[in-house]
């Protein structure tokens, strides 16, 4: 992670971290802050702030006209309690963009182990078609080699049985003995 004022370690397009139909508003505010991890901080950190400081600048004011005598205690109370709300508030908008660029991080990720399997499942494709065209070759040859084999001596039987019996004999016995 980079450090509040550096370009963040994720590209993360404007408003990504708001929901809903604040995502137009929250399009034009990074314009303002810029494209940094700081930027986006105050784009989605200073909007709700600025209205907590206009409900306290209200609940203030009427404190004023209703009873001047405690305004100074009213004032250092709201303050007080707008201090706690912003700082709670800066601590959830940290958390939020963090666990929104893990996530972004985790689908990166997870988009390029998809990638690198397709890639895998592929070249296993790519090579299971070479194995087949090749056992498809093998088995070709081997039913020739089997015709070339068997071919011949069944012709050589077919004209053997074809004689009679007493030449037949002749034959074999000098084939077999050589006499």
């Amino acid at each position: 992670m980079m450090d509040m004022a550096g370009e963040g370690a994720v590209g993360l397009p404007p408003g990504a971290l708001i929901p809903g139909k604040l995502n137009r508003i929250a399009a034009v505010i990074p314009g303002l802050f810029g494209q940094s991890r700081a930027g986006r901080f105050a784009a989605i950190f200073v909007p709700p702030l600025l209205l907590i400081a206009i409900a306290f600048t209200a609940i203030a004011s009427r404190f004023v006209v209703a009873a001047p005598d405690v305004s100074g205690a009213v004032y250092s109370s709201l303050f007080a309690a707008f201090c706690t709300v912003s700082a709670i508030a800066a601590l959830a908008t940290l958390l939020l963009m963090q666990a929104q660029e893990r996530h972004f991080l985790s689908r990166q990720q997870s988009e390029l182990h998809t990638q690198m399997l397709m890639r895998e499942i592929e070249a296993h494709e790519k090579t299971d078609a070479q194995l087949q065209n090749a056992k498809d070759r093998a088995e070709s040859a081997n039913v020739a080699k089997t015709r070339y084999v068997v071919g011949p001596d069944a012709k050589r039987r077919a004209r053997v049985q074809r004689l009679p019996d007493k030449v037949r004999d002749r034959v074999l016995t000098r084939f077999l003995f050589g006499s």
